[in-house]
């Protein structure tokens, strides 16, 4: 019984270490990409679409065709907007073809904390927060359901 504690112990901290490289390494590439993400999200605040269906799940399919072809390049599923003068954010769900969990990418004016590069908000529950810089951040959720 000590052993298989020991062994559930090692898992859950190889599991978390290598959630977290390859979090880190999808920071690295968004970082690549930041201003392609900026003008996509530019574009997704002022589309007529986003603005019908604030805090609504979008589909690639329902917005305009550019936007459209631009959001299924990158993998994204769906994307959440919210467009009040007080807190903008635009939040883009990924397909990503991992076991650690679903990536969400998320630009918004509300969470100054968050959204500061380096920060990291990785406790027991399901949710880990990753901050990025320049208003970005991104958050894995890890529950299976």
């Amino acid at each position: 019984m000590k052993y298989l504690f020991y062994f559930l112990l090692f898992a859950s901290f190889t599991s978390c270490s290598n959630r977290r490289e390859i979090v880190l390494d999808k920071i690295e590439d968004f970082q690549n990409e930041e201003t392609e993400w900026n003008s996509l999200t530019a574009k997704i605040l002022s589309s007529e679409t986003a603005n019908h269906k604030l805090g609504l799940y979008i589909e690639p399919g329902e917005f305009e065709q550019l936007i459209a072809e631009e959001l299924r390049e990158k993998g994204i599923v769906s994307v959440t907007v919210g467009n009040s003068e007080d807190c903008k954010n635009v939040e883009y769900r990924k397909d990503w073809e991992n076991s650690i969990g679903t990536q969400y990418l998320k630009w918004t004016t509300c969470e100054k904390v968050k959204t500061k590069k380096g920060y990291i908000q990785s406790d027991s529950g399901p949710i880990e927060v990753y901050g990025i810089g320049n208003g970005w951040l991104t958050w894995i959720d890890k529950d299976p359901i």
